[in-house]
Order: C-alpha cells, then sequence, then structure tokens
C-alpha cells in the first residue's frame, strides 16, 4: 500500500512538472535584476522552484528607504500562466499570461485599475525590460 502511494505521489509530481511547458520557456527570468532608473532602486530577485513555479521578490527604496516590497509568484496550471503579485498593505492582484515566448512573457487584467499589462522580456543584450502599464 506505502509502495502505491509514494508512487502515485511521484507521477502526479511528474506531471505537474510536464505540464508547467510554458514556464520551462521563461528560463531566462531567473536571477537578479536591478533597476538602472537613477531616481529610484528596485532590486528583483527571480528564482524557479523546483516543481515549475516562479518567485519574486522585489523592494524599491530611494535615498536608502524602503519605499514598498511586492512578492510575486508565476504559475501554470492546464497550460494557463498567471502571475499572483501580493503587494505590502494592498490587495492581491492576479493577472493572466497572453503572450509567453522564450524572450517574453506578458501579463493582462483588463479589471485592475493599475497596471492593466505588465511585460517581462529579455533582449539580446541581457538587459530585461520590465513594463507595467495601462493599455
Amino acid at each position: 500500500m506505502a509502495k502505491t502511494l509514494i508512487i502515485s505521489i511521484f507521477i502526479s509530481c511528474l506531471s505537474f512538472v510536464a505540464n508547467a511547458e510554458h514556464l520551462q520557456k521563461i528560463q531566462w527570468l531567473s536571477g537578479a535584476w536591478q533597476n538602472t532608473d537613477k531616481s529610484v532602486n528596485s532590486i528583483e530577485l527571480l528564482v524557479s522552484k523546483p516543481y515549475g513555479n516562479r518567485m519574486l521578490a522585489s523592494e524599491t527604496t530611494r535615498t536608502n528607504k524602503a519605499l514598498s516590497f511586492e512578492h510575486f509568484e508565476i504559475r501554470e496550471k492546464n497550460g494557463v500562466v498567471k502571475l499572483e503579485v501580493f503587494p505590502e498593505n494592498q490587495k492581491n492582484l492576479t493577472m493572466r499570461a497572453t503572450v509567453v515566448t522564450s524572450k517574453k512573457i506578458v501579463f493582462e487584467n483588463p479589471k485592475h485599475d493599475f497596471p492593466k499589462l505588465w511585460s517581462f522580456e529579455l533582449k539580446s543584450d541581457g538587459t530585461l525590460v520590465e513594463i507595467a502599464k495601462n493599455k
């Protein structure tokens, strides 16, 4: 009985990772990224979890004073990729991926006040471009 249970859990985990095909395309998003804007300093750290999801933490500061901290998770379930944002002292936000390629991912939520669109793109020179805007 115990062997059957272990095997089924293992098979379930394998199928979840195999179904995360879109997340495999955004492996390039993992790493530490720093904003180059001189008015604020933003550092983002994105790690890939062993079961396929991506977790991101972001801190924005100005003159050594923390302005905001956010925790993000990028998840894929049944072929649908979602970005879940947990901003400090604000309501959580869920956005659905509308574009997922080996160099770009775009999330949208037309019902949210700001941003309605959030994208990450890896340029050929290795620069990560992050855009958060209303359409």
